[in-house]
């Protein structure tokens, strides 16, 4: 006696069985985090009227290399003596990629150290859709960042 199986699943389970499958193959695979670092030297710049600006050079942890402009604000020193920040930064690369983050945290005036997190906000090229976050910390000038990235499709 032959059985047809198709005849005990019912059809409706048939088919949502299929677009399961067909949706799941359609659908982009998501984008995975991918771990990122980089240390940032910045060798001039302006300051004045709580504002400043700075250039330098960013390595990433692959090697690859970028300018980087900063853009920030220095906020009021509390009693520890430390000065809140935010600062707006690009980094290009010389493959015309870009990557612009906004960071915030503080500059201990008296020793210069500096930490605080952020976030990538925009980036050209191969980051193009980057999101994600990082820490920061470091000295004035000199700083290394960690964090990890997406690219959105």
């Amino acid at each position: 006696m032959d059985i047809d199986r198709r005849s005990h699943i019912p059809f409706s389970t048939r088919l949502v069985g299929c677009l399961t499958v067909v949706m799941l193959m359609a659908v982009p695979a998501l984008a995975q985090a991918t771990d990122i670092s980089w240390k940032t030297t910045l060798t001039s710049g302006t300051m004045g009227g709580g504002k400043f600006t700075r250039a330098g050079t960013a390595v990433l942890g692959t090697g690859e290399t970028a300018e980087v402009k900063n853009e920030g604000t220095d906020g009021a020193i509390d009693e520890k003596g430390r000065a809140n920040v935010t600062v707006d930064s690009v980094m290009r690369f010389k493959d015309g990629s870009s990557i612009t983050t906004r960071y915030t945290g503080f500059r201990d005036t008296k020793t210069l150290e500096v930490a605080g997190r952020g976030e990538f906000l925009s980036g050209t090229g191969k980051y193009k859709g980057i999101t994600g976050n990082f820490n920061y910390s470091g000295s004035t000038g000199k700083t290394e960042s960690v964090g990890t990235y997406s690219l959105k499709k």
